[in-house]
């Protein structure tokens, strides 16, 4: 059986229909299984994120620091806030909202193709990170691993292209490909500026290192307490629900339930941690001591 995830092959979505399909590393003409469209492919763009940076340890995370905490809705990384005209595509897991990205995913395609612009880019970028999410809710991982590699190549921005290898990481660990999802993660830029795009990959990494049963490591990723370690205010929960689970599989209950408690206390989506976790499949025990349904 062909894994779905494998670093080695290369899957893109249709320019035409949006289905997933195998094309060549050197590219070439390929014509669509689904709707037979020919399209002419050029080569792969698979190099790893390593733009230079200005900081380096100490210097960089109290950089990031400084950013840690709060809300950055303005942040061009943040999904927070949709691309204009995209507002009410937010619900990818409804078929309807599905459709209508992946449409939007196509004309986004052809917008940066004809002007790359920082714009157009995100947009793509936003379009395949909802796409990935809506196709992972509905069991759809060869269409998901299809947007994503299919946006790693039409975008430039170095930002983009990490949150993007970092969905496939995340994808690649959750579907049990862990040797890709490693491959993936190390495409990563580790040492990113911008602390969205640090958390992201905390995050990935975290996902990886879960799957993966290395526990003790995932909980230094995120940190053993809220704020050990410099978290973009968006990826506060998922930083919670990691934490909660590393400390659980490594036998400490109790600091898995104090953790769960106090993402509890946030006023926004404290609500939410038990349904995180079960929508993760993470810390069953924690989950059944707060009353969440398995």
């Amino acid at each position: 059986m062909t894994a779905t995830f494998d670093i080695e092959l290369r899957v893109l979505s249709c320019e035409k229909c949006g289905a997933p399909f195998d094309a060549p590393p050197d590219g070439g003409s390929v014509a669509c299984s689904y709707c037979g469209v020919v399209m002419v492919v050029g080569e792969r763009r698979l190099a790893a994120v390593r733009p230079a940076h200005a900081l380096e340890g100490p210097a960089r995370i109290a950089k990031l620091r400084m950013a840690s905490g709060r809300p950055l809705p303005e942040n061009p990384y943040s999904t927070v806030t949709p691309p204009p005209g995209c507002e009410g595509l937010t619900q990818a897991g409804l078929r309807p909202v599905l459709d209508q990205l992946a449409q939007r995913f196509r004309e986004a395609v052809a917008l940066v193709r004809v002007q790359p612009t920082f714009d157009h880019q995100r947009l793509l970028w936003w379009c395949a990170t909802q796409l990935n999410q809506g196709y992972g809710m509905h069991g759809e991982h060869r269409s998901r691993r299809g947007v994503l590699e299919r946006a790693i190549e039409e975008v430039s921005d170095p930002g983009f292209r990490h949150l993007l290898f970092v969905n496939l990481a995340g994808a690649a660990a959750r579907f049990g490909e862990l040797d890709a999802a490693r491959e993936w993660i190390a495409k990563c830029d580790p040492s990113a500026e911008d602390i969205v795009l640090d958390s992201g990959y905390r995050i990935g990494l975290a996902g990886v290192l879960a799957c993966s049963g290395e526990h003790a490591a995932a909980l230094d990723v995120v940190g053993a307490r809220s704020g050990e370690v410099p978290e973009a205010h968006q990826y506060r929960m998922m930083f919670a629900v990691y934490r909660i689970h590393a400390f659980e599989a490594l036998g400490r209950l109790a600091e898995a339930l104090a953790a769960a408690r106090e993402m509890g206390r946030d006023p926004i989506v404290g609500h939410l941690v038990g349904e995180a976790l079960r929508l993760n499949e993470l810390a069953p025990r924690t989950r059944a001591a707060l009353g969440s349904p398995a």
